[in-house]
């Protein structure tokens, strides 16, 4: 029989070359980043650098807290046109209204009553649309630039 120390040392010269067969492509990457450790390194200097200036002040505005954040925003929805954006944090608010002239019909026209632009009305079987804010009554000359004439009142027809 052969040599117990010698078959145990085959036995590792064969898992040595095994091991480092497999490692091969590994330490052959490791190597090809061993360039780019030294760009982190000099970045690291770099920054550590600017970390230890002292801070340069920005631009002079009203002493406080910072500015006005989602947390501190909401849309307001009325049901027919306007949405409303509000910012408010404490006494510090802000709003913008936005008015969307949305076609909505408003029904048979009512003397009187003011019309938003982008209002349907109808008047003698026939639908007009609003401009402008009115109060005139479409189909009048005078009216022309308030409204438009959408549908015109067709023929009444009697089928036997």
């Amino acid at each position: 029989m052969a040599d117990p120390d010698a078959q145990a040392q085959a036995v590792a010269d064969v898992i040595e070359a095994v091991v480092r067969a497999a490692l091969a492509p590994v330490l052959a990457r490791l190597r090809a980043l061993e360039p780019l450790v030294a760009d982190v390194q000099g970045t690291r200097e770099r920054v550590a650098s600017l970390d230890a200036r002292a801070p340069v002040p920005g631009p002079p505005g009203p002493a406080g807290a910072d500015g006005l954040g989602f947390d501190d925003y909401e849309v307001r929805y009325d049901g027919d046109r306007t949405l409303t954006h509000r910012w408010a944090r404490g006494e510090r608010s802000g709003e913008q209204v936005i008015k969307i002239p949305t076609p909505i019909y408003r029904g048979v026209f009512v003397p009187g009553h003011l019309y938003e632009r982008g209002d349907l009305v109808t008047v003698d079987g026939s639908m007009w649309h609003a401009n402008s804010d009115t109060t005139a009554r479409p189909g009048e000359a005078a009216t022309a630039a308030d409204w438009t004439l959408a549908v015109k009142r067709g023929r009444d027809r009697w089928v036997k």
